[in-house]
């Protein structure tokens, strides 16, 4: 605990950055040090915003006290990955979640008055149709109508050369136009595949 806030604490003094985000999707999760964290970070009383990736089943893991004490530490931004709004969609990507914990992990957000809530989906997992997507950008006005989010952002789906995603793409419908590992970047264009039955421009404007 101690070394890792002496480094935000330099971070912060030496070269004065008021605002870190931690790429941890687990920094909640299994963290035996989260209250210890946040009782030295409001000791140092250091002048940071955190931020943190989370998953839409956080309200399994924490209440509202101890999200109110993240965020008195400094904890202001918490970015969730949603992927989909589309449930059947997500229990064949195995993410254990339905858009309905979402919802209530939002809402406790809220409840614990998290100044920053964002969100994260992806455009073209297996399966993806032009109704899963619909269904996703209908979460995601939902969320918005209810003020539950301030912020979502939007990627394609690319799925890693040698992982079971890559292999679980249908060969009847995707052709793949690359295998060169420089074209599998998260925020390559164009992909390095397209489907057969859906062109690649319209998936992109779902993104946009």
């Amino acid at each position: 605990v101690e070394s890792f806030i002496n480094e935000i604490d330099r971070f912060c003094n030496q070269y004065n950055w008021n605002y870190i985000h931690i790429f941890d999707s687990d920094f909640i999760e299994g963290n035996p040090y989260l209250d210890e964290i946040c009782d030295e970070l409001i000791k140092r009383n250091l002048d940071i915003t955190l931020s943190i990736n989370t998953n839409p089943r956080l309200y399994k893991l924490i209440d509202k006290v101890r999200l109110q004490k993240m965020k008195q530490a400094g904890f202001k931004e918490f970015l969730i990955g949603c992927e989909s709004g589309d449930d059947e969609l997500l229990k064949t990507m195995r993410r254990g979640h339905k858009f309905s914990d979402l919802v209530e992990t939002t809402n406790l957000l809220r409840e614990a008055d998290i100044p920053v809530i964002s969100t994260y989906w992806i455009v073209g997992i297996p399966g993806e149709t032009r109704k899963s997507i619909i269904k996703t950008i209908e979460a995601i006005d939902y969320l918005f109508s209810q003020q539950l989010i301030d912020q979502c952002s939007a990627k394609m789906f690319i799925p890693y050369p040698g992982t079971q995603a890559y292999y679980e793409m249908d060969k009847e419908k995707v052709i793949w136009l690359s295998e060169n590992w420089e074209d599998y970047d998260r925020y390559n264009f164009p992909l390095p595949y397209i489907y057969k039955d859906i062109s690649i421009l319209e998936l992109y404007s779902y993104v946009t």
